[in-house]
């Protein structure tokens, strides 16, 4: 399915209903949610992301501790600009302090004029950290939901409002969704009209004691709890802007919406003013309202740079293939890294390597890779910096990864799986495209014969010279003249 046919049934008549206790529109809060089920459903996808916590007792107490340690509220001086991250985008360490790849290198323009609100990662906050400003998000997570929970537990009941709000619901996307998700989703909306309203203050309390300028939240399209802190913001005068952090194009369903949407003052209300992204070519087509900026990808031009004198070495006469998994994909990555493997074992000397890259989300659905601790070849990576991978391998196989894009900047041979998916979202110039596992080897022996891969497009380039464009992006659009750290 195409996330265009659901976009045809979006329209404005989802935003006539308001959650009660704070006139919030539903629809923002529920959307990514919604769209995302359907899909998963219609197109077999497996679930992409996993939001398990399995906490031991120890690590339990210190999460508690850090979070209060950590809580905003602390604060005492004022930040004109603040940043909403989270764990997973700290990947790897300078001088033994964590750096976030997504958003510390913004950070460190402006160090002591930025605050970071960091969400931990599964419960477990990446310390120690090398910003200078640093609070909990999750602090005002927990206070929320705890009140919102007590409340429900008291209690109350889904008002009519909500019930109008699931027939139309049901009227538009019915068919795709069962009894069952439309409960889910009543019982979610109960929860959250709670939460939304405890949230709202603590937004509220936090922009009055930080006052900031700009915000910039990672994946503020997505929607969801954190649409209450953009309304918020935006009713204060605020700027809210959102940094690239992978793949956007027309099938994704935070970054597409339909004309109507698109055109509701009331929706972009929460949505972000600005889309900050690596580059002119990479999101393509896609419906979206918020105004696009390119300021470009500072880390990959950072390890472009440090890996440019060995990017092209060969490792030691050792065939190395980096897979790169999909969560929607689990299962079709594990198979084809298994089969690749054997192919391998049967018809070479066995000097090979295959490192199967997880992607963070899909880390604690270990039943689903681990057939592949079986192969001794095959090394499973769940953590640090994918770049020194890219670096290291021969080639990469992929599917819709942002790390198509970003291997052609290392030069790296890219083979390219070939479904309904790829071909959405990854142009045909891009790679050498493949089936299976049986065509894939092939392609590879092919290539190991030849030496040579298809040249692609220089239009997907990311830009580089973003120090410059996030310079004019805080003096222009936010209207702030700060001297920036040249580091």
């Amino acid at each position: 399915m195409e996330l265009s046919e659901l976009l045809s049934i979006e329209n404005a008549d989802l935003l006539k209903y308001k959650f009660p206790k704070t006139g919030m529109l539903i629809w923002p809060f529920i959307r990514y949610n919604i769209l995302s089920t359907i899909l998963e459903k219609q197109n077999n996808y497996e679930t992409p992301h996993s939001s398990k916590r399995n906490l031991r007792f120890i690590n339990l107490i210190l999460y508690l501790k850090n979070t209060y340690n950590y809580r905003p509220f602390r604060i005492k001086k004022k930040f004109p600009i603040l940043f909403l991250t989270t764990a997973f985008g700290c990947t790897f360490k300078i001088d033994g302090k964590y750096f976030n790849r997504v958003n510390d290198y913004f950070v460190m323009q402006y160090p002591q004029s930025s605050l970071v609100l960091e969400s931990s990662k599964r419960g477990e906050y990446i310390l120690p950290r090398i910003i200078p400003n640093f609070a909990s998000y999750d602090y005002l997570n927990i206070r929320a939901a705890v009140k919102a929970r007590i409340r429900v537990l008291l209690g109350n009941r889904a008002p009519a409002i909500m019930n109008s709000f699931i027939n139309e619901i049901s009227k538009a996307f019915g068919r795709y969704l069962s009894l069952k998700d439309l409960e889910k989703i009543k019982e979610m909306l109960v929860i959250l009209d709670f939460k939304i309203y405890y949230l709202r203050k603590y937004y509220q309390k936090l922009i009055d004691k930080i006052d900031p300028n700009v915000i910039f939240i990672h994946s503020a399209s997505y929607g969801g709890l954190i649409a209450c802190l953009i309304k918020t913001a935006k009713e204060n005068g605020i700027k809210v802007g959102e940094f690239q952090h992978g793949l956007i194009d027309i099938q994704h369903e935070a970054y597409n919406f339909s004309n109507e949407i698109c055109n509701s003052p009331d929706f972009l209300e929460y949505l972000p003013d600005y889309l900050l992204t690596y580059g002119d070519k990479l999101i393509n087509a896609i419906q979206n309202p918020s105004k696009i900026i390119v300021i470009g990808n500072p880390h990959l031009a950072a390890m472009i740079e440090k890996y440019k004198a060995t990017r092209l070495c060969s490792s030691n006469n050792r065939l190395t293939v980096l897979i790169v998994s999909q969560g929607t994909y689990s299962n079709v990555f594990v198979d084809l890294a298994y089969r690749l493997a054997d192919k391998f074992d049967k018809n070479t000397n066995k000097n090979y390597k295959i490192i199967f890259r997880l992607h963070s989300g899909e880390i604690p659905f270990e039943n689903r890779y681990s057939i592949l601790y079986n192969k001794a070849n095959i090394e499973i990576s769940k953590e640090g910096d994918i770049y020194e991978l890219i670096n290291t391998a021969d080639i990469i196989v992929a599917c819709y990864s942002t790390t198509i894009f970003e291997a052609l900047s290392f030069s790296k041979p890219l083979f390219i799986l070939d479904n309904e998916r790829s071909r959405m979202s990854i142009p045909s110039d891009i790679g050498i495209w493949f089936h299976d596992a049986d065509e894939l080897y092939q392609l590879i022996r092919q290539w190991q014969i030849e030496k040579k891969h298809k040249k692609s497009s220089t239009q997907y380039i990311f830009e580089r010279n973003w120090q410059a464009n996030y310079e004019k992006f805080i003096e222009n659009e936010v209207g702030l003249k700060l001297v920036p750290n040249k580091y």
